[in-house]
């Protein structure tokens, strides 16, 4: 089930700020089991977690007529390329954690 079937109404009636904190949650939510994934040794499955996120947040910006928004998404494919690397040094696991965790406690500077 749908709001709408025109492309219209739904570009219409969505919100910028409310699809703005939909994707930086969802990039939090995406990075966290991406590193979870990373820690527990499936490293092509955090891989592809961030990449299948990045895809699924830039389309859903787009339709909604947000396409800054679904830049912002493509942020993942980075994330995906430090994932991808041979390994990611520990602070850095600490710090992806720390932002993901500021993000989805709505505690941004």
């Amino acid at each position: 089930m749908s709001f709408s079937q025109r492309q219209e109404e739904i570009q219409r009636s969505a919100s910028r700020p409310v699809q703005q904190a939909v994707v930086e949650n969802e990039m939090a939510v995406a990075r966290d089991r991406a590193l979870d994934l990373y820690n527990a040794g499936r490293k092509d499955e955090a891989v592809r977690e961030l990449r299948q996120s990045s895809d699924k947040l830039g389309a859903r910006s787009v339709t909604l007529g947000f396409s800054d928004l679904a830049e912002e998404a493509k942020t993942q494919e980075e994330d995906a390329e430090e994932f991808a690397a041979p390994s990611i040094f520990s602070p850095r696991k600490k710090e992806l954690r720390s932002e993901s965790y500021k993000v989805r406690k709505q505690q941004k500077n």
